[in-house]
């Protein structure tokens, strides 16, 4: 659009011979770089999206179509030419009614392009890293493929070739469904934080989703109602020291799920070496952990719910805190 809001600067039709989910349901996000770049990521089940030259994955699942999803990365520039193109290989397949979903976190200066999403592929980064697969802190798969959603996060960078595109790759996840709502990116050091809900670990279903400097180490939530999770991840590591700390958030009383939908990195330092993270979402559970609340108890049946943590840096080893947290809500 120009500057005065009166006519389109640059506008373009993006897809294949099927379809790209370019919706909230589909998971797609998009991120504008300051120079104007754009980078787009979603669901699709076209199998002829014109992947550039060495992309990470030129074929849709890695040259398998069927019924299901896989997502795509692609960054235009400010006239909305196709720069890069991939597709991620995080497929399901034939047989799985469930589909993957994908946004876009962020680009760093370098172009290195941070992803994240759900999916129920076992073998989505096989394929990585001279066929050892994901390199992050939780390398397999858990629960049942195609049917048990996982969280990803994955790192791209395009200056390399092919495979090599893909520098950082882990599943998030335990026994039961873990879907990821949200999450943000300190380009500067490569961190990501990413915030969803789970139903891992409550009552019935093990194991816990990965843990690490949590200020809430149990799923307390009814079965099958989900709780809330948090999770700081160092992309410029690997292997289990790329988790600097993870926990589940929400209550138990009540209904009790929480579900957290948005997650910001407070550019305001918190004190050496921790960072603060700002947390929305909501919540049926009657006791929610607060702490100096504004509002102190859930008023009618839902809330929202927002929060304010420290959260430790890469290296450090002590736990999460809550800073501030409180319900908002009135009475239905």
């Amino acid at each position: 659009m120009t500057s005065n809001g009166t006519a389109l600067d640059a506008s373009t039709l993006f897809g294949g011979n099927g379809s790209e989910g370019l919706s909230f349901g589909g998971g797609a996000s998009l991120y504008l770089n300051p120079e104007g770049t754009i980078v787009l990521s979603g669901q699709t089940t076209s199998a002829d999206l014109a992947a550039t030259t060495n992309a990470y994955s030129v074929s849709l699942n890695n040259g398998t179509p069927g019924g299901f999803d896989d997502c795509f990365v692609t960054k235009f520039d400010r006239s909305l030419n196709v720069l890069y193109l991939t597709y991620l290989n995080v497929g399901g397949n034939t047989a799985s009614g469930t589909p993957a979903s994908c946004g876009v976190g962020a680009i760093d200066p370098a172009g290195k392009i941070y992803v994240g999403g759900n999916i129920v592929s076992s073998t989505a980064f096989n394929l990585a890293n001279g066929g050892t697969g994901a390199n992050g802190f939780q390398k397999a798969f858990v629960g049942t493929p195609g049917t048990t959603p996982n969280t990803f996060i994955a790192v791209l960078d395009p200056s390399q070739n092919g495979l090599n595109q893909l520098t950082y790759s882990s599943y998030f996840a335990g026994g039961g469904s873990t879907i990821v709502r949200a999450g943000a990116i300190d380009v500067a050091h490569g961190m990501a934080v990413i915030v969803g809900d789970t139903i891992s670990n409550s009552t019935t279903n093990a194991p816990d989703i990965p843990l690490l400097n949590a200020f809430q180490s149990t799923n307390n939530s009814p079965t099958g109602a989900g709780t809330g999770f948090i999770a700081v991840i160092d992309t410029t590591k690997t292997g289990a020291i790329s988790l600097v700390a993870s926990s589940y958030f929400g209550g138990s009383a009540g209904v009790g799920s929480t579900s957290l939908r948005s997650v910001a990195i407070d550019p305001v330092s918190g004190n050496s070496p921790t960072q603060r993270v700002v947390v929305g979402g909501q919540t049926t559970a009657t006791n929610f952990p607060t702490m100096n609340p504004l509002q102190a108890t859930l008023v009618g049946s839902q809330n929202a719910v927002v929060s304010l943590l420290s959260v430790p840096n890469s290296g450090s080893t002590f736990n999460m805190a809550l800073l501030f947290s409180t319900y908002l809500g009135g009475g239905v």
